[in-house]
């Protein structure tokens, strides 16, 4: 006789519980939310170490007034978080230790915004600084249309304007007022230029477009994170946050693919990845 095994008695539901994460904010938790009215003061880190987010009068993100998949986001209306952590606690997201980001968001509020949203930043977007940045960039000014942007710098080691990382999607690879997820390996000390960063949009094809190979910086970043900002409050957000989750280094591509499965299958973006993904179908169990 076959028996029939269910498999959530025995583990359930696959969550980034199951790893180690250095940052994990999740707008559909209202536990980790304080509050003014609809605006966030404060989103606190589900990671276990304590790297809470605060929103500035007059700048804060909305929560409460929108849903994805049944669930809360946050919205952004030129505003963003900082992280109530020193800017050394995210040196790694631009030395030779590298990280994994997941991000799923929207951005802007209309079809053709001509604009440039910060998704998350710590070198005030300058490559005279230390630090990495990633933005929506859909500037006439620089002929991108419905990008994703990533970048590294190492400001004045040894030579100012030291670029390290500069990768770029296809024009129309994001597209706005539409939910995505958003993937960047950084490995910014690879010796492999293109393996210094890899994007995928909605856990698709890897984009590795990236050809400077200029020295890691290893001292702080210029600024600590923001979400939705660069650091220093510039080219602040429209759009919206439904979580984002970073990791120290590169991760594994089984974990990655958890990952991308736990968001895709958690925010209704199933439909979004691609159909030879793992966890197309059915969410990742433990």
């Amino acid at each position: 006789m076959t028996m029939l095994i269910n498999p959530y008695v025995f583990g359930g539901l696959w969550t980034p519980y199951q790893i180690t994460t250095a940052l994990w904010l999740d707008a559909a938790d209202a536990s980790t939310i304080s509050t003014s009215g609809s605006e966030v003061t404060q989103i606190n880190d589900k990671s276990g170490n304590a790297r809470n987010f605060t929103g500035s009068s007059g700048s804060r993100p909305s929560t409460g007034l929108s849903m994805l998949n049944g669930l809360n986001i946050l919205d952004f209306d030129a505003d963003y978080l900082t992280s109530a952590s020193a800017a050394s606690t995210w040196t790694f997201m631009h030395n030779t230790t590298g990280s994994s980001v997941f991000s799923v968001i929207k951005a802007g509020n209309t079809s053709d915004p001509n604009a440039i949203f910060v998704i998350y930043g710590t070198n005030g977007a300058t490559s005279a600084r230390v630090g990495t940045s990633l933005f929506f960039d859909d500037r006439v000014s620089t002929s991108r249309n419905n990008t994703i942007f990533h970048s590294v710098s190492a400001g004045s080691q040894p030579d100012n304007f030291q670029v390290v990382v500069q990768n770029v999607t296809a024009n129309n690879s994001f597209l706005p007022n539409t939910f995505n997820m958003v993937t960047v390996l950084a490995d910014p000390g690879n010796t492999t230029a293109a393996n210094r960063s890899i994007l995928k949009i909605n856990a698709g094809s890897d984009i590795k477009n990236n050809v400077d190979t200029a020295t890691v910086g290893t001292s702080n970043p210029a600024f600590t994170l923001q979400m939705g900002a660069n650091g220093n409050n510039t080219s602040s957000f429209t759009g919206a946050f439904a979580e984002f989750i970073v990791i120290s280094g590169v991760m594994s591509a089984a974990n990655r693919e958890r990952i991308e499965g736990y968001l895709a299958h958690k925010w209704g973006l199933t439909a979004n990845l691609p159909s030879d993904h793992p966890y197309k179908s059915a969410a990742p169990l433990v």
